[in-house]
C-alpha cells in the first residue's frame, strides 16, 4: 500500500502537476476527472488506438500528459528511497520483536 501511495503521488507531481490539476489534489479528484473519461480502444491497421472525445483531448492536455509520462522513472532515486524505507521498516521491526 505504500508503495502504490508513492507511484500515485510521484504520478501526480511528475505528470499531471501544472496542467491538469493542482499538486494538492486528492485520489478521487484524481480518479474522476483524470482516469473516468469515456473512450473506446479501437484497433485499426494492426494499431491499438484509444478513441477520445475532443472535450477531453483539449481538457486534459493529452499531448502534454504523454510527453511528460515517456520520461523514464529515476531508478538511483526511487532505490535510495525503498532503501530507506526499507530501513526504517527494519528497526521497527527489531523494536517490536524486542
Amino acid at each position: 500500500m505504500l508503495i502504490s501511495r508513492f507511484l500515485f503521488e510521484a504520478f501526480k507531481e511528475d505528470v499531471l502537476a501544472g496542467t491538469v490539476l493542482p499538486d494538492v489534489s486528492y485520489a478521487s479528484t484524481v480518479r474522476r476527472q483524470f482516469i473516468d473519461i469515456a473512450g473506446k480502444v479501437v484497433r485499426h491497421s494492426g494499431k491499438i488506438i484509444l478513441k477520445i472525445t475532443k472535450a477531453a483531448w483539449k481538457h486534459l492536455y493529452f499531448p502534454d500528459l504523454w510527453e511528460r509520462s515517456n520520461y523514464p522513472l529515476q531508478l538511483p532515486d526511487f532505490i535510495s528511497i525503498f532503501v530507506a524505507l526499507t530501513d526504517i521498516w527494519n528497526e521497527i521491526w527489531q523494536e517490536w520483536c524486542v
